[in-house]
């Protein structure tokens, strides 16, 4: 009997943006306990802009201005399942507000997660026949 664990298949698009989701919901969880992390992404937006100059991306603008404001609209964005809240997640200037030993963490339980679900969906090996 082979119990050697098979490869995981790499992540989908759509598991790719569930994860994203999923860290976003534990940022804006910390910058809710703590909103003087806010500061943390509004320092990436300037030394992105100045690094990229004119070709600073449009959603980088976009977090600019909804760091602008009250954070709530900030939370919602993080926080909600909607395209644009997707899109926007894909341009996060969030980094740096979870530690390199939280990173990990999250990805192997993002791992272990693929794994279950593509157990589940991996067809049962059929057992050998005896008249073979």
């Amino acid at each position: 009997m082979n119990t050697e664990t098979p490869p995981l298949s790499p992540p989908t698009h759509a598991q790719l943006d569930e994860r994203s989701w999923r860290w976003h919901c534990e940022i804006a969880d910390r910058i809710r306990e703590n909103p003087a992390l806010a500061e943390v992404a509004r320092r990436n937006i300037a030394r992105w802009k100045r690094q990229l100059g004119e070709s600073a991306a449009r959603d980088l603008d976009v977090w600019d201005h909804l760091l602008a404001g009250p954070l709530e609209p900030v939370l919602a964005i993080l926080t909600a399942r909607t395209e644009e809240a997707t899109r926007l997640r894909q341009s996060t200037p969030f980094c740096g507000i979870i530690s390199q030993e939280r990173r990990q963490v999250l990805l192997r339980e993002d791992r272990e997660r693929r794994y279950a679900e593509q157990k589940q969906s991996d067809p049962a090996p059929s057992s050998p026949s005896r008249n073979s």
